[in-house]
């Protein structure tokens, strides 16, 4: 879990430093104050360069309309349960 900006900033900046990366959300799902995101990440290892093609699933909790929490799941049902959702 990342909590707040400064945490998922830096979350994102960890990522982008070991890999050239592109991230598909594939789908948004309304879950009150919090949108579960299954995704698509493609992308490259920078130091290996070893291809990768990954799916996970993203939970953005927002407070005004901006995300103030994230957390990452590796499976969608996982993801909904934990946000009191089912598939």
């Amino acid at each position: 879990m990342h909590q707040g900006r400064d945490a998922c900033i830096k979350h994102l900046g960890e990522i982008t430093e070991d890999a050239e990366l592109r991230v598909e959300a594939l789908d948004y799902i309304d879950a009150g104050d919090l949108v579960v995101v299954p995704v698509r990440l493609v992308g490259r290892g920078r130091t290996s360069g070893v291809p990768f093609d990954e799916r996970e699933v993203h939970v953005f909790r927002l407070r005004e309309g901006l995300v103030i929490e994230t957390r990452e799941y590796g499976e969608l049902s996982e993801a909904l349960k934990a946000v009191g959702l089912k598939e």
